[in-house]
């Protein structure tokens, strides 16, 4: 299916050129993506602030850096 654009309320199917670009723009967006996701898989387990200082205060720090740990080696950064 052809991509396609409006202009002054006319849908005008893209040029070849103009799709290629459209297509390399998304992937370079995705890629983009994956590279920060890992940020917020580890923000949503990490949990708000004030829950990791009840966690904290309830179980001691060290116990918070294991579950600190365990979150990151679940998700790692990306390398590229």
């Amino acid at each position: 299916m052809p991509l396609n654009k409006i202009v002054n309320g006319v849908v005008i199917i893209l040029t070849e050129d103009e799709e290629n670009a459209v297509k390399a723009e998304r992937e370079k967006n995705k890629k983009e993506i994956a590279k920060t996701a890992y940020k917020f898989s580890r923000r949503k387990e990490y949990g708000p602030l004030q829950k990791q200082i009840e966690f904290i205060t309830e179980n001691g720090l060290e116990a918070w850096k294991t579950k600190v740990a365990e979150i990151k080696a679940k998700h790692p950064k990306t390398t590229d």
